[in-house]
């Protein structure tokens, strides 16, 4: 359904499976990207996509769908078919100051549609990072190691992911979980003009050019989650433990 509303064909389930098989014959590493909240996509179905891939051996990265000045799903009739709503925010590290002016580069994505609210928007950006962070081969002995208790990757991440949000288990790994989740809906603003004139204030712009805010979230916080290393598989070992 989401193919045809964005017009877009693609391989057959076989096809896909079989490409997958090559490429692991090869020893290529096997990586997909994912987009939300396209048309059609719901939380679940999206879920769905992430198992898919996961028990074929497939990591996946999550993006934000852009909603680009002229591109089909950037056009008023599409944001208003789909009921697509969108945030802006800064583009990590697009901006400067130029002959005394302030210059910032933001982008416009999309937050939820007509199948898939601001919630669960949340719900799958956020269990993205989860899934980055633990896709990081630091990680790798931990995958190796549910091999062997019997536990599907995708099942322990899942139960990973619920512990973080519900805190059943606390730690670490749970305080940056809750830093990301905030810093997710504070780089968000209704209007363009919003988004520049916060990031325009002085001290506001003294944080981005040290470095400390407008960032690549998942990509920062993933690098904290690899600092916190033995805190983060205390945490990790405590819901496998409640796996068990």
């Amino acid at each position: 359904k989401t193919l045809s509303y964005i017009k877009r064909t693609n391989w057959t389930t076989d096809q896909y499976l079989e490409f997958i098989k090559h490429a692991q014959k090869k020893g290529k590493p096997q990586l997909t990207e994912m987009i939300i909240p396209l048309p059609g996509e719901t939380e679940e179905t999206y879920f769905e996509g992430v198992q898919f891939m996961m028990e074929n051996h497939v990591q996946t990265r999550t993006f934000g769908l852009m909603m680009l000045c002229g591109a089909e799903l950037g056009r008023d009739r599409a944001i208003k078919k789909y009921e697509l709503v969108g945030k802006h925010r800064i583009l990590p590290k697009q901006f400067g100051t130029y002959f005394g002016k302030k210059i910032i580069e933001t982008e416009e994505i999309c937050v939820s549609t007509n199948t898939m609210n601001f919630q669960s928007y949340l719900n799958c950006r956020n269990y993205s990072f989860v899934l980055k962070l633990l896709g990081h081969p630091i990680f790798f002995p931990i995958n190796k190691l549910l091999k062997k208790l019997n536990i599907k990757w995708y099942d322990f991440s899942r139960t990973l992911f619920d512990t973080l949000k519900t805190n059943e288990i606390e730690g670490k790994f749970r305080e940056l979980y809750l830093e990301f989740l905030k810093k997710s809906q504070d780089e968000l603003f209704d209007t363009k003009e919003e988004c520049i004139k916060f990031y325009s204030d002085d001290a506001n712009y003294k944080k981005m050019v040290e470095g400390n805010l407008a960032e690549n979230l998942a990509a920062k916080y993933v690098v904290k989650g690899i600092i916190n290393y033995n805190e983060i598989l205390d945490y990790i070992f405590k819901v496998i433990e409640t796996m068990l």
